[in-house]
């Protein structure tokens, strides 16, 4: 996985209403509220670990929860 490839799989949980921290895991936190099924989690938790283990270069967002912070931001600047 490249970092475009990376960016554009967390891109595409923000699309979905599907980000969260991530050392929280998917089934903790949507999975057991109800966001997603529990085959869609595990699924997310293991491209999230494939993500991590990527050693990829976040540049200024430093690691992927970085990132994910940066897109809650951007989407609460766009309301």
């Amino acid at each position: 996985m490249d970092i475009n490839q990376a960016k554009n799989y967390i891109d595409d949980l923000q699309k979905e209403d599907l980000l969260f921290h991530f050392d929280d895991g998917a089934i903790d936190c949507l999975y057991r509220n109800n966001l997603c099924d529990l085959k869609s989690a595990i699924k997310i938790d293991k491209t999230i670990d494939e993500i991590y283990s990527s050693n990829l270069d976040w540049g200024e967002y430093n690691c992927p929860i970085g990132y994910v912070l940066h897109l809650f931001k951007t989407r609460e600047i766009s309301k």
